[in-house]
């Protein structure tokens, strides 16, 4: 569940060691003699660094006896490529019950891509706990001119990911909505709350583009538990609807658009083959599909992009685009 109950939802918390039990509650019992956990100091989540910055681990121990153990912590910092940047194995005496905190500054890494620390905890009883993390030492973006803007993004760059996405340079993502989500029961569409998605987006100095998507499960030729069954001829003027509703919640922030489509699955053959339907009928379905979605849209917003689905026949591009140049030529002008 999300935490905003403990009125801090943009914080970072970190739950470990459940202990669940049957009946009442007895004193909490550490899973492990000796425990280490490891967090890398990073300006954003995602653990993303540029060359010029130095990178800080903060090692936490526990020792769950009594008696004082006499321990030693193991890391090997290695590249994309496995070759060891740095190794360190350092001693130490950690009191009984109680926790202890170690920072450890790597040096400037110029070298950019994918870092893993690998790191043990060994104590002389025999007991060893092991664990690693990772970070990413990429370039500072490059600067774009303000007038024609970056044409940099990456798609699905959600929640979390954003501030990291954002360091990288990127300046473009797609804000996905999604039709049975906001529209489970039919003629109830909830589109308030739309925007919160792309001004989180826009704190971060990342334009979104909207990508109305997926089928209400009352809509769809077929039950399909992922959504994403064609809608129904006559539900065709409901997906139109549903465009128009979130285009024109949002059109002062959101200025293009795409149709959906585009995953592995979303395949002319596949749908063909599950619903006992010629391709061709397929490819007329999903031209009407994009049809109405771009109605929808012009009709909230005149002065907005509006797409067709980036491979609304499944992914083809191996093959040149032969269903999506077919479903263009369905969809007209």
């Amino acid at each position: 569940d999300h935490p905003s109950w403990l009125g801090q939802p943009e914080r970072t918390y970190w739950v470990d060691a459940c202990q669940f039990e049957e009946g009442e509650m007895t004193p909490y019992q550490s899973a492990e003699p000796i425990s280490v956990a490891c967090q890398v100091e990073s300006p954003v989540p995602g653990n993303v660094f540029y060359p010029e910055e130095k990178v800080k681990l903060t090692f936490q121990f526990y020792n769950s006896r009594q008696e004082e153990a006499a321990a030693s912590l193991r890391y090997d910092l290695r590249d994309y490529y496995g070759k060891t940047a740095k190794s360190e194995t350092l001693p130490f005496s950690l009191p009984g019950q109680e926790n202890l905190s170690r920072q450890i500054t790597l040096d400037s890494l110029r070298r950019k891509g994918l870092y893993v620390v690998d790191y043990s905890l060994s104590a002389k009883t025999g007991d060893v706990v092991r664990g690693a993390v990772s970070f990413c030492i990429v370039a500072p973006p490059l600067p774009y001119s303000p007038e024609e803007g970056s044409p940099f993004g990456l798609s699905s760059a959600y929640g979390a990911r954003v501030p990291a996405v954002a360091r990288m340079g990127a300046k473009w993502t797609e804000a996905r909505f999604t039709w049975p989500w906001l529209e489970n029961e039919q003629g109830k569409l909830e589109v308030d709350g739309l925007a919160h998605e792309v001004d989180y987006l826009n704190k971060h100095g990342i334009n979104a583009i909207g990508r109305p998507e997926r089928t209400a499960k009352w809509a769809g030729e077929y039950s399909e538990p992922t959504e994403r069954a064609l809608p129904k001829e006559e539900a065709l003027p409901a997906y139109e609807n549903f465009v128009f509703q979130v285009v024109s919640r949002l059109k002062d922030k959101v200025h293009y658009w795409m149709n959906w489509g585009g995953e592995d699955d979303l395949t002319v053959k596949g749908y063909a083959a599950k619903m006992g339907k010629s391709e061709d009928w397929v490819l007329q379905r999903i031209a009407e599909m994009m049809k109405a979605g771009y109605r929808g849209a012009k009709r909230a917003d005149p002065n907005c992009v509006y797409g067709g689905a980036g491979q609304p026949s499944g992914v083809d591009c191996s093959t040149h685009f032969p269903f999506s140049r077919k479903v263009f030529a369905l969809a007209g002008d």
